[in-house]
């Protein structure tokens, strides 16, 4: 984990230092062709410290902001926070300081969906994204395992008829795909009849 933050911190100063140093050039030419003079040296180096600031701002959103895919994680550019809600959502709207205390019944299948900073890096590589209970303890899945869990447990009785998408605080925004899949998938069980909820437990997912 050391070892990857300095890596990031490192890409972040070289982001900054390539991108002032890239802009000041193409400053310098546009102006030299547009002006056919040779730019201020103040008004370069201007350029230089907006531009490395801007592209350092860019990679630190994409290396530290939040759990998920996309830049700034949950609510970055575009992605919105996990508070709204994408148009035409199969949801039920649950507090979001809800913590998942209830005990569940067999209708219902509650599914953690996990960010960047709670997985290792060889459950990230094999896209191990979902965690739910098991009688053997937690288990880390991916969509197509939690896909046929799903299947499996609508066949068995009492059939399945909810499921139950649980989001830390440093889980991934719903709109992120990992989250927006399952929650359409999901949805269209059942001709559309599976009841899709959301939990939003105040606090940053546990450990395995």
């Amino acid at each position: 984990m050391m070892t990857d933050m300095v890596v990031k911190i490192l890409a972040v100063i070289g982001s900054g230092a390539g991108g002032g140093w890239g802009l000041g050039l193409l400053a310098q030419l546009l102006l030299r062709t547009l002006t056919l003079r040779k730019p201020p040296r103040w008004s370069v180096q201007v350029v230089r410290l907006l531009g490395g600031g801007i592209c350092a701002s860019l990679v630190a959103l994409w290396l530290f902001g939040g759990g998920g895919p996309g830049i700034g994680g949950r609510g970055g550019m575009g992605l919105g926070s996990r508070e709204s809600k994408g148009e035409g959502a199969k949801t039920v709207e649950i507090s979001k300081n809800s913590e998942p205390t209830e005990a569940l019944d067999g209708e219902t299948l509650r599914i953690e969906v996990l960010g960047r900073h709670a997985l290792s890096e060889q459950d990230r590589r094999a896209e191990h994204w979902y965690r739910i209970e098991t009688t053997e303890g937690p288990r880390l899945l991916t969509f197509a395992e939690i896909k046929e869990r799903i299947r499996k447990r609508q066949q068995e009785q009492p059939p399945l008829r909810r499921v139950e998408i649980v989001l830390y605080k440093d889980s991934p925004d719903e709109r992120v795909p990992i989250v927006s899949q399952l929650r359409t998938w999901a949805g269209d069980r059942n001709g559309g009849k599976m009841k899709v909820d959301f939990l939003y437990p105040d606090r940053e997912a546990p450990g395995k």
